[in-house]
């Protein structure tokens, strides 16, 4: 059978197709994830995430631009 591509949402750890799959059920098949490029990535680590925002914040602090930041609680 020739290979395709079929967008798919993953959804409490089951892939939902978004356009009708031709497959017979029960078929196995092989998957090859390919996040979407608009895919958020969450930064688990807190080490990192926090490097990552005081990095952001010395680049914007470098600007010419008056930045006002307000911390926000973690969530």
């Amino acid at each position: 059978m020739q290979s395709e591509t079929i967008k798919a949402i993953y959804r409490n750890g089951i892939f939902i197709p978004q356009v009708p799959c031709t497959y017979i059920n029960n078929s196995e098949i092989e998957l090859i994830i390919q996040p979407s490029p608009a895919q958020k990535i969450e930064i688990i680590d807190p080490e990192t995430r926090q490097e990552i925002l005081h990095s952001l914040l010395r680049r914007m602090r470098q600007t010419s631009l008056n930045v006002y930041v307000r911390r926000l609680p973690n969530p």
